[in-house]
């Protein structure tokens, strides 16, 4: 895996959020982040790592581009960037406390927020209802015929409200209400991914670290301007297994037929069957399915 480092303005690709003050606020906080173009492995968390993954190919190309959602993504792992915190002292139960709160709110900030600054962007996402739309009409009473100040006062306070129902849905979703158990569902996923990374890296120098530790290690520095770029580029670069390995590992753990040359290819391994799992499940196609269906599905002929 390769790695660079650009302005975090360029991740986006659409007017709205290139033209937003508001995206541009964000930009600013963190004016550059570490990135990968390489392929990885579906759900492996590259921004945590300084590898964040850029989906240009996933979202821009092909016979449905959604460059929208490529923004989205985006948002939401600059997100990351900005609230993810390292220290090596950290044990693990402290660890994963940040890591799923730095995921709460990168949620409530691609899911939620941005529809409330960029007002036109919802119809431009997704064709079926998302969480955030239950909120639609108090969100306009929160803004219309207000001046800018109250307006932003006012989304503040909507904004409170709407994360207090999120913490509500995490922990006591309606048993009914499919958005409500995919918010659940998510939670489940990062406790899972945090227990995943508390294992060993398994291999290379930090063998029997557990691989969330070397990660806070290596990145505190990074974070503090104790490492050089090429010292991080390197570091990347000794994290991969070597190419025996990771097709070993592949073969144990995956029917994946592509070797997994990627940087604590463990954690990615084990987590890829946990987020392909929560995609058979809870994943947003479910929500656009309305006829017939591509794909090897068994049919039934009369009689059977």
């Amino acid at each position: 895996m390769q790695v660079k480092k650009i302005k975090s303005s360029e991740l986006f690709v659409t007017a709205e959020f290139n033209d937003s003050a508001w995206i541009k606020a964000i930009c600013d906080k963190r004016p550059e982040v570490w990135v990968t173009e390489d392929k990885i492995v579906a759900g492996h968390f590259g921004s945590f790592f300084g590898a964040m993954t850029l989906r240009s190919e996933d979202y821009l190309e092909g016979a449905n581009p959604r460059p929208y959602v490529h923004d989205l993504y985006h948002l939401h792992e600059l997100r990351h960037v900005e609230t993810l915190e390292y220290d090596a002292s950290w044990d693990w139960l402290r660890w994963s406390k940040n890591a799923i709160d730095s995921e709460f709110a990168a949620s409530l900030h691609s899911e939620c927020e941005v529809y409330y600054y960029l007002r036109d962007l919802r119809e431009k996402t997704f064709d079926h209802p998302i969480w955030n739309d239950r909120f639609a009409h108090e969100y306009v009473i929160a803004v219309q015929d207000r001046d800018e100040r109250d307006r932003e006062a006012n989304i503040r306070q909507l904004m409170a409200h709407i994360a207090k129902a999120r913490e509500r849905t995490m922990n006591k979703p309606k048993f009914d209400d499919f958005l409500e158990l995919q918010v659940e569902n998510y939670q489940k996923q990062n406790i899972t991914w945090c227990s995943i990374w508390e294992q060993p890296v398994g291999y290379g120098p930090y063998a029997k670290w557990p691989a969330f530790a070397v990660v806070n290690e290596h990145m505190e520095k990074l974070v503090k301007g104790r490492v050089t770029d090429k010292e991080h580029m390197d570091w990347i670069g000794r994290m991969h297994p070597s190419i025996h390995l990771a097709m070993h590992h592949q073969s144990e753990r995956s029917s994946n037929p592509h070797p997994y040359h990627v940087p604590f290819v463990l954690q990615a391994v084990e987590f890829e069957k946990v987020y392909k799992r929560s995609n058979e499940v809870y994943g947003n196609y479910k929500l656009s399915t309305k006829g017939a269906r591509d794909g090897n599905y068994p049919v039934l002929e009369e009689g059977e």
